[in-house]
């Protein structure tokens, strides 16, 4: 908002480069070290000896968006995967940035 009372509407490269800079800034706050967008998800991949981040119980309310979107894969390069719904680019990052505060919202709940 601060940015268009100054300078005016944002053209569409500008305003997915803050989202980028938002998703980097979250995932290095959620251990994640990679984001990897695939044909219908993106990889969220952890550093090395990170723990997955704390997401609430399937059952509580607030994950219900997330429920059958959400898997964590488990092995040598552990990563979670969101299910996307988008196809627009400008739309796919919006829907990585609400689930990435989504997550970084729950971990501060929990002090995780």
């Amino acid at each position: 908002d601060e940015l268009i009372d100054r300078y005016g509407h944002v053209p569409e490269n500008v305003g997915n480069l803050i989202k980028i800079s938002q998703i980097r800034y979250l995932c290095s706050k959620l251990g994640f070290n990679a984001v990897i967008q695939k044909p219908t998800f993106i990889q969220f991949m952890l550093q090395p000896g990170q723990k997955f981040p704390e997401i609430p119980d399937v059952r509580e309310p607030a994950f219900l968006k997330y429920r059958s979107r959400v898997t964590l894969h488990a092995g040598k390069e552990p990563y979670l995967s969101l299910l996307v719904r988008s196809t627009g680019n400008d739309d796919v990052l919006s829907e990585i940035l609400e689930f990435l505060q989504f997550c970084h919202c729950q971990n501060i709940k929990t002090g995780v």
